[in-house]
């Protein structure tokens, strides 16, 4: 669980078979804002940048195949 991240990265969340619940983080990303496969994502929300450039406002569940 974490509230107010903020995560600056190249690839914001690299996750394999994993549940994360994310309320109020911001993810500013280079290449991808997250990958991986086989987790659970709750986000509360969140916020999507790429370098700096706002992408996508996330409120819902998602699942990583």
């Amino acid at each position: 669980m974490s509230t107010n991240m903020v995560i600056d990265a190249s690839v914001g969340i690299h996750t394999n078979e994993s549940k994360l619940d994310l309320a109020g983080t911001i993810i500013n990303y280079k290449i991808d804002p997250i990958n991986g496969s086989g987790s659970l994502i709750y986000w509360s929300t969140s916020f999507q940048s790429k370098n700096g450039q706002p992408t996508k406002t996330i409120h819902r569940k998602q699942i990583l195949h």
